[in-house]
């Protein structure tokens, strides 16, 4: 079987236009135009839709690598800090405090 084209104009393709049969002031003439205009309307909106799902995505992924990073240089600059305190200091602890050890004056 021979593949089939739908040439612009002919019924059922959506670049024909509005119905013009239904085009005049019933209100099956009004239902056809918008019927029309959603068909028209739907996939761009759908469109949009996926679009911003990715924007969505992106975003969250990259806020997520930053939170990661940011914990890392936590994690340096603690472990620096630690370094240092056994280097110059002589030791001591370079835990976190526990709550009841933090004084509230």
């Amino acid at each position: 079987m021979e593949p089939r084209f739908i040439p612009v104009g002919e019924p059922g393709s959506p670049l024909m236009g509005p119905p013009t049969s239904l085009a005049n002031d019933s209100l099956g003439g009004i239902a056809g135009t918008v019927l029309y205009l959603l068909e028209l309307v739907v996939p761009i909106i759908m469109t949009l839709a996926l679009i911003y799902f990715f924007y969505g995505l992106a975003k969250y992924i990259l806020i997520m690598i930053y939170g990661i990073i940011a914990l890392f240089v936590m994690g340096s600059v603690w472990g620096l800090t630690a370094v240092l305190n056994n280097t110059f200091l002589n030791g001591g602890s370079t835990a976190a405090p526990r709550v009841d050890q933090i004084l509230i004056r």
